[in-house]
């Protein structure tokens, strides 16, 4: 399985409201049954927002299905996990399981960063697969310290010497434009080496960008340094 050149897991999920863990977590001490409780819930739900539908925090799926495809974008292999039993923590089990055995390719599907994803993560930690930590901890750290500057940036610029003209031009005008040109590049490189290849690159380049500004505060005002500094930084 491990051996084919699997870029992409292109998949679909379906899923159903868990009645037990909303009883449980939403009407504490009432005894109801997990049909009484999805029913109610999905009142509530109408009242607030309009729709009946329930969020995947409360799901747990049920079946998917995944094309895999390889870096030509031909279709390798059609898989339904678990099938006929269709039992959900093996269904997560095994999906994950693909996931590594394959590095690491990339996730496609419709629903993908707003419940597929976060509903398979949050079934890895229910289950006790330990791949959503090592998810969750990259997405909380990975440009931890462009975070943790952005919120003084402004004021590291005018310390070196820079004017608010200077700034809005560089790190505004210039900093947007780099922005967009980086997410187009790394769109096509992304398509085209997969997710973790990327993924090193940005972690180096994250890196670059510290060392550039730690550099910046050493030379003081210098124009094209902290061009070259938010180009890499943008990008």
């Amino acid at each position: 399985m491990a051996g084919d050149p699997i870029h992409y897991f292109v998949f679909d999920i379906e899923s159903v409201a868990d009645g037990d863990l909303i009883a449980k977590v939403r009407y504490p001490g009432e005894a109801l049954d997990g049909r009484s409780a999805i029913a109610r819930y999905r009142q509530e739900l109408v009242e607030k927002t309009g729709s009946d539908f329930i969020p995947y925090t409360f799901q747990i799926p049920t079946s998917i299905v995944i094309a895999k495809v390889d870096h030509e974008f031909h279709l390798v292999d059609l898989v339904s996990l678990d099938e006929p039993h269709f039992r959900p923590h093996e269904i997560v089990r095994l999906f994950w399981a693909g996931w590594r055995a394959y590095q690491h390719p990339t996730l496609v599907t419709f629903n993908g960063r707003t419940f597929d994803v976060p509903l398979l993560e949050l079934a890895a930690f229910r289950y006790g697969i330990g791949v959503a930590w090592l998810l969750l901890a990259l997405v909380g750290v990975y440009r931890i310290s462009d975070i943790v500057l952005g919120v003084i940036s402004s004021v590291f610029y005018q310390d070196r010497g820079f004017s608010k003209e200077e700034i809005a031009t560089l790190s505004k005008v210039y900093g947007l434009i780099m922005t967009l040109v980086g997410s187009a590049f790394g769109g096509v490189l992304l398509a085209r080496f997969g997710t973790i290849k990327i993924l090193y690159v940005g972690a180096f380049l994250v890196a670059t960008t510290n060392l550039l500004f730690a550099l910046q505060a050493m030379v003081g005002y210098n124009v094209p340094l902290l061009t070259l500094a938010i180009s890499v930084d943008n990008f």
